[in-house]
């Protein structure tokens, strides 16, 4: 229970329309998680990070073909699936980073990245990744879990 990014509500719960049946409940998940991943990516923007595509994915979830495919749809940049999937190959290169590359996390992640597979986004998404954030966001706000833009 509650959410501390893209915004700052303890409370809040995890809400969807009424799915017609499993599949498109399984499907709602799916979408609103990259959503919030979206959202996130629009967060770090407003606070002047800079995130440039490719974005690796790594973790037993990235190995679904379909679920990179959906995030790569809604965040509308490419994802790269390394190719140990292993979470715990993101903090080797986190300690290697620190140990060998004096602290640059870029060059340990280029010594030490394979990249499998690369997922290319379907650009006739983005229009509608963009209205489903701003539904997503509008509801946030109805419910009284954002206010303002939602930052």
């Amino acid at each position: 229970m509650g959410e501390r990014f893209p915004f700052d509500s303890p409370g809040a719960v995890g809400f969807m329309e009424s799915p017609t049946d499993e599949i498109d409940r399984y499907l709602a998940l799916l979408q609103g998680v990259g959503l919030v991943e979206r959202w996130c990516f629009v967060r770090f923007e407003e606070l002047g990070i800079t995130v440039r595509p490719p974005i690796y994915t790594t973790g037993n979830g990235s190995r679904s073909d379909e679920w990179n495919q959906i995030r790569a749809n809604i965040l509308q940049c490419c994802l790269a699936r390394s190719r140990s999937t292993d979470p715990a190959f993101g903090v080797a290169v986190l300690a290697a980073a620190m140990e060998f590359h004096g602290g640059d996390l870029a060059a340990a992640s280029r010594a030490m990245t394979a990249t499998d597979r690369i997922f290319e986004p379907v650009i006739s998404w983005s229009d509608w990744a963009q209205a489903q954030l701003g539904r997503l966001r509008a509801e946030c706000r109805e419910r009284g879990l954002i206010q303002g833009n939602g930052s």
